[in-house]
């Protein structure tokens, strides 16, 4: 067996780094492999250089490397698969989107790129259906169908007859995020995996429900995968992510009784990947034997850094690969020669593995074998094909995976292709050119479209392909991503009162009247600052774990968050949320995050948020499902905030958002920290109210308020004079009523507390005013309460108590009640028995 791991087939960002690579698939004919990475990108390589290390070393002008370098996704590519016949490549992404791709005549270039690629691979189509993100795809043996799989808990089929790629069924009955999916070659059947610990199998005939199979999945953990596969012959599915008691296994799935009587045990970690080769074996029969032997399949299994292959004449893997990548394999592929596997990893490297190990132990059976062991149950397809259509010859019987699939004709060199391109029809079209009155020239672009010459692919230029006198068909593998499972719904509760302890204090000036939020944001002050563009200075220092907790009424609610590393490396993490109810702790859920790092978190009693590396913001119910799209900020986020449904989330760049995630509506920003304070000033406190409105609190200097209304930052109070004062916790009432303070009832109560907290507050406002004799001053604040003016005025409904650090909305009742307990305040000294004479007399007459 020979492994090997070229450093050229990689995805690297701008400084040479690889990136993940998510998904990988070998052509039909075994000359290109398919990579989708972290990039948005997608590769076509030539398998020649890979394989052959005489070619690898040969120039690569005649022997090309890199074919083609596609661009059109807007999210990470997350699954590719070739087509049986091999003309179409499907992508798909977590935008959603799945691409259909057709090989072009000539030569193209990427955007940006300076050199151009060997081939030309156009979008033929952009299949538009899902609204979250593509974990799977998965093409029908005749490639007749395309079956998609997503975050949206759906099962989408598409139709592919005359390459019409239209929508023809929506299977919904998944209560949890599907991650993988695969045909059955016989055609009969559709098999679906899913975060709900089910595996469903679907009849083609009609679309409805043949099996739904619960039990090897019953105590499975969350994986970042769930990709099965079905066997050749069609007698079994390899189930990932199942459990044979405490033990890791993959289950095999029998045909005839749905059930799971065997497992396959070895893997220390969870199975993620699951790859059937395409070929059958036999073994020469026992001379006592009555009946000739049944034909063996063999399997790939993949999880986390190992891989075992595993053979049916055998109880143990016959190969198994340890360390080959130093993280996750994230898929695998066989070749049709049926002894090249494929993988990749979310280390960003490709590796082959030539096991000609697979010859010795057994033959490789005879197409004739599978077809029969196919046609024994009893399955006859519809034909839907049309002769009259002009892509028909491409959807007869599948063709050979070995060999040319398009009609024979002489390949030309790519430096004949660049200097003497054939033209097609399309390019001779006259364009419209137009002089506009500037001077310039308009020219109208001519249509260029595809002739059926662009349906087939040419061998490559001095290519590779496997070798094998076998024709055989390409077993279909999925990609699958584990999310969350379908919630059920939580009851809102009100924690603005609530105080959230924390296993680890959160070493953040915390207001005590206000309550504390989930943020499991580290000190900001030794970690961020920014410098005078705009960009902190210093990178984040990622902690190791994160952990914070909520009560809601008998039950508590903990996360936990865990990162492998501490610096922004880190490319594994994962968050639990467990549940304690009287001691006795449970796991919820647990999400595993590859190729991304977690840097702050938040938990409500009804809501989680996560922040990422990659600059998103993943926000979750309590039972695991996402009810936010993901937001994608301007920089990791390090600060996340919760206050009832409201989110605050402060970014690396220090650009403050509010999000009200029960409505899905923005209440505030983007609005931006920077210019509050020099370069050198760090955030020491940050709140939020049940509104929205944001209070912050920079260094050591004056605390701000975001005002919607003038769309600008407004100062609340003065810095701090007192270095021992700072230190310490912030009191609420003394950032909004400075005691013994000339200056009137100052803003940031409004803004930082509730309607009770601020009334508290006002009283012993009056009271240090009281004492310090500011006459006119009381007097000012009785008027206001008395008319309901300046920054007292009557609350006409609910929905207009906006948070604004300028007006607080009180009924008249709730005015005058306070001005009694002014009245009783300020009688307390005889200096203002005449003002308190004076409103008493107002009180009890009622009228102005």
């Amino acid at each position: 067996m020979r492994v090997i791991k070229p450093n050229w087939v990689v995805h690297p960002d701008d400084k040479g780094i690889p990136q993940t690579i998510y998904s990988a698939h070998v052509h039909p004919d075994g000359s290109r492999l398919a990579t989708g990475s972290i990039q948005n990108l997608v590769k076509i390589w030539s398998t020649a250089p890979i394989l052959d290390p005489d070619i690898e070393a040969a120039d690569e002008e005649k022997h090309p490397r890199l074919l083609c370098t596609m661009e059109g996704h807007d999210g990470a590519v997350l699954c590719v698969r070739w087509t049986f016949s091999g003309a179409f490549l499907a992508t798909g992404s977590d935008d959603s989107i799945i691409m259909i791709w057709l090989r072009c005549p000539g030569q193209s270039k990427s955007f940006g790129s300076k050199t151009a690629n060997i081939e030309d691979w156009k979008c033929f189509k952009r299949l538009a259906g899902h609204t979250s993100d593509v974990q799977g795809l998965a093409w029908s043996e005749d490639d007749q169908y395309l079956a998609s799989v997503g975050l949206d808990n759906l099962v989408l089929i598409w139709d592919c007859l005359d390459s019409s790629f239209v929508l023809l069924k929506r299977l919904d009955l998944h209560q949890g995020h599907v991650n993988g999916v695969v045909w059955d070659p016989v055609g009969q059947y559709l098999a679906t995996q899913s975060d709900d610990r089910t595996v469903k199998i679907w009849r083609t005939t009609d679309w409805k429900l043949e099996a739904d199979i619960k039990e090897p999945f019953i105590n499975s953990p969350h994986s970042f995968f769930r990709r099965l596969s079905w066997s050749p012959d069609g007698s079994h599915i390899v189930t990932p992510n199942a459990m044979n008691g405490p033990v890791f296994v993959s289950a095999v799935i029998d045909r005839q009784k749905w059930t799971s009587e065997i497992s396959l045990v070895g893997h220390e970690n969870v199975v993620e990947v699951a790859a059937y080769n395409p070929l059958l074996f036999t073994t020469d029969p026992s001379p006592h034997a009555t009946k000739p032997a049944n034909p063996a399949a063999v399997i790939a299994l993949g999880a986390r850094n190992s891989i075992s292959i595993w053979h049916t004449y055998s109880t143990s893997p016959i190969v198994v690969l340890h360390d080959v990548f130093d993280r996750d394999i994230l898929d695998l592929s066989w070749a049709a020669d049926g002894i090249t596997l494929y993988a990749c990893s979310s280390e960003g490297r490709v590796a082959a593995f030539v096991i000609d190990e697979l010859t010795l132990l057994a033959k490789v059976a005879p197409p004739e074998v599978k077809a029969k062991r196919q046609a024994s149950y009893n399955f006859q397809k519809a034909d839907r094909r049309s002769s009259s259509t002009p892509f028909a010859p491409r959807y007869q019987s599948p063709m050979p995976a070995i060999g040319p699939y398009c009609p024979a004709r002489p390949s030309p060199s790519p430096a004949d292709s660049v200097a003497n391109p054939k033209p097609s029809d399309a390019l001779t079209t006259q364009q419209e050119m137009t002089i506009m009155p500037n001077g310039k020239r308009r020219i109208k672009p001519a249509f260029l479209g595809t002739n059926e010459s662009a349906m087939y692919l040419n061998p490559l230029p001095n290519g590779h392909a496997s070798t094998s006198q076998n024709p055989t068909d390409d077993s279909p593998h999925n990609y699958s991503n584990a999310h969350l499972p379908q919630p059920t719904q939580f009851p809102q509760q009100d924690t603005s009162n609530t105080t959230i302890p924390t296993r680890h204090a959160i070493p953040e000036h915390v207001t005590q009247g206000i309550a504390s939020s989930s943020s499991l944001s580290r000190q900001l002050s030794d970690i961020l600052h920014w410098d005078e563009v705009g960009r902190w200075g210093e990178p984040i220092a990622l902690p190791h774990r994160l952990f914070n907790k909520v009560q809601y009424n008998q039950t508590e609610y903990q996360i936990s968050c865990e990162n492998t590393q501490g610096d922004m490396d880190v490319e594994s993490s994962q968050v639990i949320l467990s549940s304690v109810i009287a001691n006795q702790e449970s796991e919820l859920w647990k999400k595993r995050f590859t190729a991304r790092s977690i840097t702050a978190a938040s938990l409500s009693t009804s809501h989680l948020a996560i922040g990422l590396s990659d600059k998103s913001l993943l926000v979750y119910s309590l039972a695991g499902r996402r009810v936010m799209p993901v937001a994608l900020m301007d920089s990791p986020c390090f600060k996340l905030q919760f206050r009832d449904t409201m989110l605050m989330s402060i970014s690396l760049k220090g650009t403050v958002m509010v999000w009200d995630v029960a409505k899905l509506k923005a209440v505030c920003g983007p609005s931006k920290l920077k210019h509050l304070s020099d370069s050198k000033a760090a955030i020491s406190y940050t709140a939020l109210t049940p509104q929205g409105a944001v209070i912050v609190k920079v260094g050591k200097g004056s605390l701000y308020g975001f005002e919607r209304d003038l769309e600008s930052w407004t100062v609340l109070s003065g810095p701090t004079a007192d270095e021992q004062q700072e230190k310490e916790r912030l009191d609420l009432r003394e950032l909004a009523f400075p005691v013994g303070s000339p200056f009137l009832i100052d803003s940031a109560a409004v803004l930082a507390a509730n309607k009770a907290e601020l009334m508290a507050c006002f009283l012993e406002h009056i009271a240090s005013l009281r004492d310090h004799r500011r006459f006119q001053a009381v007097d000012e604040l009785c008027h206001e309460l008395w008319t309901g003016s300046g920054w007292i005025s009557d609350r006409i409904s609910d929905s207009e108590a906006s948070a604004t650090p300028h007006t607080l909305k009180l009924s008249k009742l709730e005015r005058m009640d306070l001005l009694h307990q002014v009245i009783q305040v300020l009688d307390q000294h005889q200096d203002f028995e005449g003002m308190c004479q004076e409103y008493a007399v107002l009180l009890r007459h009622g009228h102005n």
